[in-house]
């Protein structure tokens, strides 16, 4: 059984070195290795600390031994195509741990912490080639509503760009 808790401050360095381990094994026949070999715990501190000044927060899940099994990050859309929408920007478990009813746990305490927020529509967005991920989502009730480009490390990724009505579920 998993415990969610808020995202503080001080958890930073211990999500960065999750979301690294974890973009090393789910993405490593989706993105470019040079472009994985950017994605360092460093670089997800930095990236984690802007947005939360910016507004972003986020959950972590955790094991009876306090372990991080899981997290999702998620803040204010700047997307034209999700306009006064909250944008789940991140949503992992450890990749032993799919399939096992972690990832819906922790989806829909995102969503709920995410009405709380005064949202009504969720989206986020996923690489095409993740049918895992669109399959979880579309099976949680996200529509594909358009599409995006990922820049990377100089390389460019389509995204497919999901929504959710919260107010519907």
């Amino acid at each position: 059984m998993a415990t969610i808790t808020a995202l503080l401050d001080d958890d930073i360095p211990e999500v960065a070195q999750f979301l690294t381990e974890c973009w090393q094994q789910v993405y490593i026949d989706i993105l470019d290795a040079d472009v994985l070999a950017t994605i360092t715990p460093e670089y997800r501190s930095a990236y984690l600390r802007q947005h939360m000044h910016d507004g972003a927060t986020g959950l972590l899940a955790r094991n009876d031994a306090q372990e991080l099994v899981g997290m999702s990050f998620y803040e204010p859309s700047h997307s034209p195509i999700l306009i006064d929408a909250c944008l789940i920007d991140k949503l992992y478990v450890q990749p032993h741990l799919i399939g096992t009813g972690l990832g819906h746990t922790l989806l829909v305490a995102t969503e709920n912490a995410v009405i709380g927020r005064g949202y009504t529509t969720a989206g986020l967005d996923v690489y095409p080639t993740n049918l895992r991920a669109i399959s979880f989502y579309q099976s949680h009730g996200y529509k594909q509503v358009g599409t995006a480009v990922d820049h990377l490390a100089g390389h460019e990724y389509p995204l497919d760009v999901m929504a959710k009505d919260l107010a519907k579920s």
